[in-house]
């Protein structure tokens, strides 16, 4: 069955709460996520202009660690949408996840020129300069989500990681401290 373009643009997969346990096996899940994969190609097929189910595909291509299908998709996107800041968003992240940090960097850094609130763009920067041992701009990139959002406590915890490799174990402390009254229960 084709699918509709405003069904296309906004199926996007959701994220479960990080304390949220699956009742449904491995097999379960992927069968799902093939699922989803299958209507954003119908809706692809059906609208192949559409940047949102590009950028949608991709999505699932990456929660199935296909990166290259996924920054395939992004890629695609953008050429539709270049001002798609998710495409880019997404693609930095895919890049990063093959070891690919200057090429995640640079798309990374035109998300956030695009929207400079965009937390997810700078989370995920951080993480490439992180594997780079950048850890003046992984810094950077992590205070700027925390000003934007004071209760991120991963976001807190990787800034105390960071903080401890760069030197600064008050800054660590501090961190862990915060992320502890945040969440007590955190297994981080």
């Amino acid at each position: 069955a084709a699918v509709g373009i405003e069904k296309a643009r906004w199926m996007a997969p959701v994220d479960p709460p990080r304390e949220y346990v699956s009742p449904l096996s491995v097999e379960e899940l992927k069968a799902i996520n093939k699922s989803i994969l299958a209507d954003y190609e119908a809706a692809i097929r059906v609208h192949p202009k559409c940047a949102e189910a590009w950028c949608n595909r991709g999505n699932i291509r990456q929660l199935r660690d296909d990166f290259a299908g996924a920054i395939g998709d992004y890629s695609h996107a953008l050429h539709l949408q270049p001002r798609l800041v998710n495409a880019w968003v997404n693609r930095g992240a895919a890049r990063h996840m093959r070891g690919e940090n200057d090429a995640a960097i640079e798309d990374l850094t035109k998300a956030i020129l695009l929207n400079s609130h965009a937390s997810g763009a700078h989370f995920n920067r951080a993480l490439a300069y992180q594997a780079k041992a950048d850890w003046k701009n992984a810094l950077s990139d992590l205070s700027h989500v925390i000003e934007r959002d004071g209760k991120n406590v991963e976001t807190r915890v990787l800034r105390a990681s960071i903080r401890r490799k760069s030197g600064d174990p008050g800054g660590a402390i501090e961190d862990c401290t915060e992320a502890i009254r945040l969440d007590p229960m955190n297994k981080d």
